[in-house]
């Protein structure tokens, strides 16, 4: 039995995506603590990509997201640094900041 989210939390990184038997791609929880053999038959599962021209590129990217989610929100924290610093809107960083907090509340389901 996996543990239940909480809404508006997602299930903690690392992800990873492998191909499943199925000829798609599971997206995963992965980590020394997770699963007997760090496959994905006995690793927390997070999403399933049906098999299409896209399949790998699309698993890749969902594997992505706790990190680049991670980022955005290290992004928007230096964004923030930065716009202290300069007063204003200098080189457009107010709208950027914007921008990068729109995406971290849309990935948050906020």
């Amino acid at each position: 039995m996996y543990p239940e989210s909480k809404i508006g939390q997602h299930t903690p990184g690392p992800w990873k995506a492998d191909k499943d038997s199925k000829g798609g791609y599971l997206v995963y929880q992965y980590g020394p603590d997770l699963g007997k053999s760090g496959n994905a038959e006995d690793c927390p599962p997070i999403a399933e990509v049906l098999f299409n021209n896209n399949a790998k590129a699309n698993a890749q990217l969902i594997a992505a997201v706790p990190e680049l989610l991670a980022l955005l929100k290290s992004a928007s924290e230096l964004l923030l640094f930065q716009g202290g610093i300069f007063r204003g809107n200098v080189l457009g960083l107010k709208g950027l900041k914007h921008k990068v907090d729109q995406m971290i509340k849309k990935a948050e389901g906020r």
